[in-house]
C-alpha cells in the first residue's frame, strides 16, 4: 500500500525525492501486481460523426422558460431571442440554455439553435414633465401638455387638485 508510511520509511522529505521514490520503487511495483496486457482487447470508441456536436454534449445545460417577450434569463442576465428566430408558440416554453467550455452560450428550442443577445439594461424612467390634472372619475392622472408625458397613471385622489410638475 501506498501512503505516507511508506514514504517515511524510504526517508523521503522532498517532493523530487518523492517522486523519484515514485518512478524508481512505486510504479514498477504496482504495474507489476495490477498491469494487464491488452491482447485481445477491441476498442470500442466510435468515431466523431458531423452529427455529434462534442462542444454541446460537453457543455453545462440548463433549462429556461421563455417569457413573453422573448427573453430568458441565464447567471443572472437576461438574454433576448433575435427577432428572425422568433417562432409562433414560444412563449411560456422550455428552452435548452448550453454554456460551452469555451465560454460561449447557447440556446437551442426544439432541436434547433436560436440566435440570442444579451440584454441592456433598462433605462431608468424618466420623471414627468407638464401639466396634470385628476380626472373626473378620481382613478387616472391627466396630462394637458404632452411633452414628455408619461403614460396615464392610474391614481385615487382629489378630483380638484391641479399638480405642477
Amino acid at each position: 500500500m501506498f501512503g505516507i508510511k511508506q514514504l517515511r520509511l524510504a526517508k523521503v522529505k522532498t517532493m523530487q525525492a518523492a517522486n523519484e521514490f515514485l518512478e524508481k520503487e512505486y510504479w514498477p511495483e504496482w504495474n507489476e501486481r495490477f498491469a494487464r496486457s491488452l491482447s485481445g482487447v477491441t476498442d470500442v470508441h466510435r468515431p466523431l460523426t458531423p452529427q455529434i456536436d462534442l462542444a454541446a454534449s460537453l457543455s453545462h445545460v440548463e433549462p429556461r422558460v421563455i417569457s413573453n417577450d422573448y427573453t430568458f434569463s441565464f447567471a443572472g442576465r437576461r438574454y433576448q431571442i433575435v427577432r428572425g428566430d422568433v417562432q409562433a408558440g414560444m412563449k411560456r416554453q422550455s428552452l435548452r440554455v448550453e454554456l460551452r467550455l469555451d465560454g460561449e452560450l447557447h440556446a437551442r428550442y426544439q432541436s434547433r439553435y436560436l440566435e440570442i443577445h444579451e440584454c441592456g439594461a433598462k433605462k431608468p424612467a424618466e420623471p414627468a414633465t407638464g401639466t396634470f390634472y385628476f380626472a373626473g372619475n378620481r382613478n387616472f392622472l391627466l396630462c394637458l401638455d404632452t411633452t414628455g408625458c408619461p403614460r396615464v397613471r392610474t391614481w385615487r385622489a382629489n378630483p380638484r387638485l391641479h399638480l405642477e410638475v
